[in-house]
């Protein structure tokens, strides 16, 4: 089994995870793990341990908001159990895909095609539609 954890300040995680359980329902191996303000990187990499300990020897993906940010470096502390894959950057349309591919695909292509999701959900709309319109963008 695929396992993700989403990691991210504030209530991002679990407000991420909610909407995507509105498109698709709920789906087993998903949970969010929120960084509050008042926790300590310690308590946050505690639960990321209980966790990853729990799952054996599933492969884990853990989605962090941003590089460099509390979460992410947390979750940088098990970057050496080759089980574990961490994605910063996370947003709808990445959780989306990975929430259904993760059982049809090797963690090296999920790994790709979840990133690859991420990157082509962001467009500048405008220009997007209204480039070869005649209209001046």
């Amino acid at each position: 089994m695929v396992r993700i954890i989403i990691a991210a300040h504030g209530d991002m995680a679990s407000h991420l995870l909610n909407c995507a359980e509105n498109l698709l329902g709920p789906t087993e191996g998903v949970s969010a793990l929120n960084f509050m303000q008042h926790q300590s990187t310690g308590e946050i990499q505690a639960e990321l341990k209980k966790r990853l300990e729990s799952y054996g020897d599933d492969n884990v993906f853990i989605l962090t908001d941003f590089l460099g940010g509390s979460p992410c470096n947390c979750a940088c502390r098990f970057m050496d159990n080759d089980k574990v894959r961490i994605i910063s950057g996370v947003n709808l349309p990445m959780l989306i895909e990975i929430m259904i591919k993760k059982e049809k695909l090797p963690p090296e292509k999920l790994c790709a095609d979840v990133i690859k999701a991420a990157r082509d959900s962001i467009e500048d709309v405008r220009a997007k539609f209204l480039k070869g319109s005649g209209l001046d963008i």
